[in-house]
C-alpha cells in the first residue's frame, strides 16, 4: 500500500526531522515533512521488544536491508511511555532529487506552454516531454518498488522475531496460525484517499488482499505519533 504523502498544513505540528542527528520528534511551525512528489514514505510501527530483530547485532540486518533495496531505513528513538517504535522507510536521496527535478520541470513547462506558438518548437518540446515522462515513470516505479521491498523485509523480520521468541516448534506453528497485524502511521490528509467515496477504496483493498484494513480511532494513536497522524491497521487471520 503505497501512497504519496502530502503533509497537513496545520500550525504547531510535530514532525520528524534529522537536524539533531537522532531522529527525535521536534516541535516546528508550518514545517512539512520532507516528502517529494513521486517518492514513497512508510512509517511502520514495530513493537519495541522486536526492534532488535530489525536492526540486528551491530546494525547488520538493517544495513543489509538498505543494501538490498537501496531504500533509506531507520528505527526512531524510543519515546518514553510508548511500547512501539517507528521504522521510517523512504526512497534514496538520488530518487528524491529526481522526483523533485521532474516536478519542477513539469511546472516550468506548463508556465511556458501558452507562450510557445511555433509549431516546430512545440513538436520538439512534446518529444522531449515524452522522453522525460518515460524516464520519470521508470524512476518513480523504481523508487516505489525499493521502498515496498524494504517494507516487506522489515515486516518479515518482525514476524520472524515473533517466531524466534517462541523458542519451540509448537510455538512456531501456533504463530503461523495466528493473525498477522501490520500498523502504519499516515497523515490525516491522506485518509480520504485510503477510504475512497463511501469507503470504496479500502473495501476493494480488503477484498483483494483478504485482510481486514481499517483506520483505528484516534484514541488508539501511540505516543510516538504526531497530532496530524492517523493509524492504519492491516490484519490478516
Amino acid at each position: 500500500m503505497s501512497v504519496p504523502l502530502t503533509p497537513s498544513k496545520r500550525p504547531h505540528n510535530r514532525n520528524l526531522t534529522e537536524s539533531n542527528g537522532k531522529g527525535k520528534w521536534q516541535k516546528v511551525q508550518n514545517q512539512p515533512v520532507k516528502s517529494s512528489l513521486g517518492s514513497a514514505v512508510f512509517r511502520l510501527l514495530c513493537p519495541a521488544f522486536k526492534t532488535g530483530g530489525v536492526i540486528g547485532k551491530g546494525g547488520t540486518i538493517i544495513s543489509e536491508i538498505r543494501q538490498q533495496t537501496g531504500a533509506k531505513v531507520r528505527v526512531e528513538d524510543t519515546v518514553p511511555g510508548c511500547d512501539g517504535r517507528v521504522v521510517f522507510i523512504s526512497g534514496s536521496d538520488k530518487e528524491t532529487e529526481v522526483a523533485t527535478d521532474l516536478s519542477q520541470e513539469d511546472g516550468s513547462e506548463e508556465t511556458n506552454k501558452d507562450k510557445e506558438k511555433n509549431d516546430e518548437m512545440e513538436q520538439s518540446q512534446n518529444n522531449e516531454d515524452k522522453e522525460s515522462d518515460t524516464v520519470g515513470d521508470s524512476k518513480s516505479d523504481k523508487g516505489t518498488s525499493s521502498v515496498q521491498k524494504a517494507l516487506l523485509l522489515v515486516f518479515e523480520r518482525i514476524i520472524e522475531g515473533e517466531a524466534e521468541a517462541g523458542g519451540g516448534e509448537e510455538d512456531t506453528q501456533d504463530s503461523s496460525k495466528s493473525s498477522i497485524v501490520l500498523r502504519l502511521l499516515v497523515f490525516s490528509s491522506q485518509v480520504g484517499c485510503l477510504l475512497g467515496k463511501g469507503g470504496s477504496v479500502i473495501k476493494h483493498m480488503s477484498s483483494e488482499s483478504g485482510a481486514q484494513i481499517r483506520i483505528l480511532p484516534r484514541d488508539k494513536l501511540p505516543l510516538c505519533a504526531s497530532v496530524t497522524d492517523e493509524l492504519v491497521q492491516y490484519c490478516r487471520f
